[in-house]
């Protein structure tokens, strides 16, 4: 059986199957609404201010990015686009992952390619719903290669994977050969929940 016999649609599209998503709301849109908040009641934040200054100017004509309803609203749940619309289950997941790992899906030199570090950049800039394994390990940035987070576990950089906007996380341990996915319903506002589940998976089969 191939990865879309499993149902896994990355791309969104309101086929029948259940969102990969819980209520989408990043950091960035919690940033706005906590100045917008504190500027209705006349409080002054001036770190706060400057962090939503550079975000709003990041999103400059670009500000619906911004509202959560957008994220939330049925035609962008409905659209598709990458990370944010994916409509997956746990096994369709990890089965992509697994697949991609062992070249069912890019040859490996082009998949060499695509996991190759290329950037390393601050948490927030690029985090949904949950993370990996940073802020368990203390880690200010994350490793990105093209289009997907690195990991570290004993080895350097021994894992790719990522997560999606609204909470899934995907990856493919390449030492052992084994795919990890989970699904989260809800985060309860803690980022580190998908993060500290990663750490319990690694410890259980000796990855660190």
């Amino acid at each position: 059986r191939s990865v879309l016999d499993y149902g896994f649609s990355p791309m969104g599209g309101d086929a029948g199957r259940p969102m990969a998503l819980t209520d989408s709301q990043s950091q960035i849109i919690k940033i706005i609404q906590e100045q917008t908040e504190k500027e209705m009641y006349a409080e002054v934040d001036e770190e706060l201010d400057e962090v939503a200054t550079e975000i709003r100017k990041t999103f400059k004509e670009k500000e619906f990015l911004l509202d959560a309803r957008f994220w939330n609203s049925g035609m962008s749940r409905n659209g598709n686009v990458p990370a944010v619309c994916g409509r997956f289950s746990a096994t369709s997941l990890a089965q992509f992952y697994h697949e991609l790992g062992t070249g069912k899906i890019l040859l490996p030199r082009s998949l060499e390619q695509a996991i190759t570090k290329s950037a390393e950049e601050p948490l927030l800039n690029f985090s949904g719903q949950t993370l990996l394994t940073e802020y368990t390990r203390g880690w200010d940035e994350s490793t990105y290669a093209l289009g997907y987070q690195l990991l570290s576990f004993k080895s350097p950089e021994d894992s790719f994977g990522n997560t999606g906007y609204g909470g899934s996380i995907g990856f493919y341990h390449k030492a052992s050969g084994l795919s990890v996915a989970i699904m989260l319903s809800n985060v309860g506002g803690s980022k580190d929940i998908g993060a500290r589940i990663v750490e319990v998976i690694a410890n259980h089969f000796s990855w660190q």
